[in-house]
C-alpha cells in the first residue's frame, strides 16, 4: 500500500512538471522561448491572463502568426508583441477553429542572434474567450533581389523592383563616428502609390527616420539625417500601403556621406578673401574658417551663380557664422545678384578673439534635387571703422567729407564734449549716395544716444540733409558713427558737422514778465534753442502766443515746476492772437522754452531767423468797463480778446429774485456765459444748459453777490489750442 502511495506521488509530481513545462493558461508556467525555428502551441483557458513567450528575433522584418484552432466561433484569442515597457508593439487575433495562420508583420531589425526582452502574450480577446492555439514567428528576406544588399556611397543603386506587396528590401552600411548621410530615393511618375525608404539603427532595432514620395506626384526627394554615434545601419524601401497595385514598383536609391569642406581649395582663409565652392549634391556642407580679434567688424556677402539663388531663393540654402557651434549671424541668399556688393549679412561685430566658421548649407529636403546644385561666391570684407581719408571731427569745426566705400562700411569719429553742453549733429548725403545714411551719436562708454538718417530717395520736401540735437550728460569723449541705415545697403558720399549751440538767448535779456510781447530774438543757426525765466508774482493766469518768422516747424512751450509735460504752443500770425497754450496757471520757477527743433523730431528744421513772443495776463477784468452790472442792463461792445480772455463782471442781488438771462454770443465763436456763486464759486447758470433741447432762460436768485463770466471753455492747456478771439457778444440779466 505504502508503495502504491508512493508511486502515485511520483506520477504526481511528473504531471505538475508536464504542466508547468507546456502553456496552458491555467497557472504561471515559465515563459519559454519563441523564435523562427517551430511554432509553439498551447492553451488558453476561460479566464485566465493567457501565455507568455520570450522573443528571439530574427534579423530580418517578421510577421507573428497565429492560429485558433479549437475554440468556438465566439472565442476570439489575441497575439501581442509588448516590448520591456509594456507598449504594444504588433497585434494579430485569431476566431474560433481557424484553417489557417493570420499574420501581423513586425518593422524591427536586430543583430542575428541577440535576444531582447520582450514578449508574446496569447490571451483571449474577453475573459471568456479560450481554445487551443499555435503560434510561430515567420521572417521575411529583406535582401534585394536584384542589387547587392551593401550601400557604396556617392553611387546610384538603379532598377530594385517590390516583388511583392508586402516586399522590403533592405540596404546596410556603417559608420565610424559623426556623419550628415544624404538620403536619395527616386521612382517613375508613373508609380503606382507612395514608397518609402526607413533608416533604422541595426544595433537597437530603432527607426531613425524615413523618407516619402508620393507616387504619380514627385519622383524623387532628398532627406539628410546626422548619425551621431558610430555603428550599423540600414536603409529599408517598401510600399508605404502594401496593396497589390505597388507589385512591379521600380526604384533607385543613393545614400552620400556629406563633407564639411569644400569641394576645391582650402577651407582655411584670412579676412578680406574672395571665395567660394559649389552646392554639389542637395544637402551640401561646405565650411570656412578665420580668425578675428574682439571686437572686429566684418561683412560677409555672397552672389550665388549658376542660377543657384534662382532656384534656393529663400529656404534652400543657408549661409551661417559660427563661434565655438553658437551661431553668431545668418544670411540666406537671394535670387539675381549681380555683385558682391548687392547683398551680405550687413556689418557685424565679433565680440571674442578666436577662430570663426562660415557655414554653407545647401537645402536638405527637397523634390527635384537636381535643380538645387550650383556655384556661389562670398567674400569676408574686414569693415574699418576709420575713415579712410583720414580727417578728423572736431566741434564747431564745419562739414567734414567722407564716404561709405563697400557695403556695410562705417566711419567712426571722435570729439571731447563737456557735460550739459548742446550739440548739435547734422548729416548730407551727395546726389550720388545710395541708400540712406545715418549718423549715430555714442556715448564715453558706448552707448547709443540719438541717430538720424537721411531718406532716400530725396525730394525737394525732404532734402538730403538731417539733424538732432543732443545735451550731453557727462564730460568726456564722444563718438560719431556714419553708416548705413540698415547696416548694409547704402554707399556714396556724405559730410557730417557737430557744433555747439546755447539755450541762452544771444540778443535779448533771458527773462519775460507776464503780459509782456518779446520781439528782436532770433533762431540763429539749426538746432538753436533759447529758454527764458518767468519773472512775475506765482500763480498768475496765462496764455502763450508765439509767431516764426521763417513759418515752417517751431514751438514754444512752458516748463512748469511740478508737471512732468510741458505746455506746447506752435506758430501762429504776426499778431500774436491765434495758436496758443490755452490758459495756463504758472507757478514760480517757470520757465520758457523756444525750440523749433522739438516740432521737428529728430530731424531738425533748416529754417533761421526772428520769432516773437506773447505772455498775455488773463485778469478776468472787462477791458472797457467796469465789472459791476445792474438787473436790466445791455452788456455789448467789450473785447473778448484774445483767445483765452475771461470777462468777469459782478451782480448784486438784495432780495429773492427771479431773472431772465438773455445771452447772444457771435455765431460759431464757441463762447459760453456762466453765472456763479460769489461766495462758492459753484455755477447758477450756464448758458449751455437745455431742457429737452430748450435752452434754460430762467432762474431764481437768492440775495447775494454774483459772478457773470464770459469765456471760451475750449481754451485750456492741453486741449484746443485753435479757438478764435471775438468782440461779438451782447447779454442782460432782467427781473421776470
Amino acid at each position: 500500500m505504502r508503495h502504491l502511495a508512493r508511486f502515485a506521488a511520483v506520477l504526481a509530481a511528473i504531471s505538475l512538471a508536464a504542466a508547468c513545462d507546456s502553456p496552458s493558461g491555467s497557472g504561471t508556467p515559465p515563459a519559454r522561448e519563441l523564435s523562427a525555428a517551430a511554432p509553439m502551441d498551447g492553451t488558453v483557458r476561460a479566464g485566465s491572463s493567457g501565455d507568455e513567450f520570450i522573443i528571439r528575433f530574427p534579423d530580418t522584418r517578421f510577421q507573428i502568426q497565429l492560429q485558433a484552432r479549437s475554440g468556438s466561433a465566439a472565442d476570439t484569442l489575441v497575439a501581442e508583441l509588448v516590448n520591456a515597457a509594456g507598449a504594444s508593439m504588433a497585434r494579430v487575433t485569431s476566431v474560433g477553429n481557424a484553417t489557417g495562420f493570420a499574420g501581423e508583420t513586425a518593422d524591427l531589425v536586430t543583430p542575428s542572434g541577440e535576444t531582447l526582452t520582450w514578449k508574446l502574450r496569447v490571451r483571449g480577446q474577453s475573459a471568456n474567450d479560450q481554445g487551443a492555439y499555435s503560434v510561430r514567428i515567420v521572417p521575411f528576406a529583406n535582401a534585394p533581389e536584384t542589387l547587392s544588399p551593401t550601400v557604396v556611397f556617392g553611387r546610384w543603386l538603379i532598377g530594385e523592383t517590390l516583388e511583392r506587396a508586402d516586399d522590403a528590401d533592405e540596404f546596410r552600411f556603417s559608420v565610424t563616428g559623426e556623419e550628415d548621410i544624404l538620403l536619395h530615393l527616386a521612382t517613375p511618375v508613373s508609380a503606382s502609390g507612395p514608397v518609402r525608404m526607413v533608416l533604422v539603427n541595426r544595433g537597437t532595432g530603432q527607426e531613425i527616420t524615413r523618407l516619402l514620395i508620393d507616387g504619380g506626384l514627385a519622383n524623387a526627394r532628398t532627406h539628410k539625417y546626422q548619425l551621431l554615434p558610430a555603428g550599423e545601419y540600414a536603409v529599408r524601401v517598401s510600399a508605404f500601403q502594401p496593396t497589390q497595385y505597388m507589385v512591379g514598383t521600380v526604384y533607385s536609391l543613393r545614400l552620400d556621406r556629406i563633407n564639411h569642406g569644400p569641394e576645391s581649395g582650402s577651407g582655411a582663409i584670412t579676412l578680406g578673401a574672395v571665395f567660394g565652392d559649389s552646392v554639389n549634391v542637395p544637402g551640401d556642407i561646405d565650411e570656412y574658417t578665420f580668425t578675428a580679434r574682439a571686437g572686429q567688424y566684418i561683412n560677409l556677402m555672397m552672389q550665388p551663380l549658376d542660377g543657384l539663388g534662382q532656384q534656393l531663393y529663400g529656404q534652400d540654402i543657408g549661409v551661417r557664422i559660427l563661434f565655438n557651434g553658437a551661431q553668431v549671424a545668418e544670411l540666406s541668399p537671394r535670387a539675381a545678384v549681380a555683385s558682391l556688393d548687392d547683398y551680405g549679412t550687413g556689418r557685424i561685430r565679433l565680440e571674442q578673439a578666436g577662430v570663426y566658421t562660415i557655414r554653407v548649407v545647401g537645402q536638405d529636403e527637397i523634390i527635384r534635387p537636381v535643380d538645387r546644385v550650383g556655384r556661389y561666391r562670398l567674400e569676408l570684407y574686414p569693415v574699418d571703422e576709420r575713415p579712410e581719408n583720414g580727417v578728423r571731427l572736431q566741434l564747431d569745426g564745419g562739414l567734414v567729407a567722407g564716404a561709405l566705400e563697400r557695403a556695410g562700411d562705417m566711419d567712426e569719429y571722435t570729439f571731447t564734449g563737456a557735460a550739459g553742453q548742446y550739440v548739435m549733429m547734422q548729416i548730407l548725403s551727395s546726389d550720388t549716395a545710395s541708400g540712406a545714411i545715418q549718423a549715430e551719436l555714442l556715448g564715453p562708454g558706448g552707448a547709443s544716444m540719438r541717430w538720424v538718417s537721411t531718406r532716400t530717395p530725396r525730394s525737394p520736401l525732404l532734402p538730403g540733409h538731417y539733424s538732432y540735437r543732443v545735451q550731453l550728460e557727462a564730460a568726456g569723449t564722444y563718438t560719431v558713427r556714419v553708416s548705413s541705415f540698415q547696416s548694409f545697403y547704402a554707399r556714396g558720399g556724405y559730410s557730417v558737422e557737430a557744433y555747439t549751440v546755447s539755450d541762452a538767448p544771444e540778443h535779448i535779456p533771458a527773462t519775460i514778465r507776464v503780459g509782456e510781447t518779446l520781439t528782436g530774438e532770433v533762431i540763429d543757426r539749426p538746432g538753436d534753442l533759447d529758454i527764458f525765466s518767468v519773472v512775475d508774482d506765482p500763480r498768475r493766469e496765462v496764455n502763450l502766443f508765439a509767431w516764426y518768422e521763417p513759418g515752417g516747424y517751431f514751438s514754444a512751450y512752458l516748463m512748469i515746476p511740478g508737471e512732468i509735460f510741458p505746455v506746447f504752443t506752435y506758430r501762429g500770425p504776426a499778431t500774436l492772437d491765434g495758436e496758443s497754450t490755452g490758459r495756463v496757471i504758472v507757478p514760480a520757477g517757470t520757465r520758457l522754452y523756444v525750440d523749433p527743433s522739438v516740432a521737428g523730431g529728430l530731424e531738425v528744421a533748416q529754417e533761421m531767423g526772428r520769432y516773437s513772443l506773447r505772455l498775455f495776463n488773463i485778469n478776468r477784468a472787462p477791458e472797457r468797463r467796469a465789472a459791476p452790472i445792474a438787473l436790466g442792463e445791455v452788456v455789448e461792445g467789450e473785447p473778448l480778446y484774445p483767445a483765452g480772455d475771461i470777462d468777469e463782471f459782478i451782480l448784486q442781488i438784495t432780495e429773492t429774485t427771479p431773472v431772465l438771462f438773455m445771452w447772444a454770443p457771435a455765431e460759431g465763436s464757441g463762447l459760453s456765459a456762466i453765472l456763479r456763486d460769489g461766495v462758492t464759486g459753484q455755477p447758477v447758470w450756464h448758458s449751455q444748459s437745455s431742457t429737452n433741447g430748450v435752452p434754460e432762460r430762467e432762474a431764481t436768485l437768492a440775495p447775494g453777490r454774483y459772478r457773470f463770466q464770459v469765456l471760451n471753455e475750449s481754451v485750456i492747456a492741453r486741449s484746443n489750442h485753435h479757438a478764435a478771439a471775438t468782440l461779438n457778444y451782447r447779454f442782460s440779466v432782467t427781473r421776470r
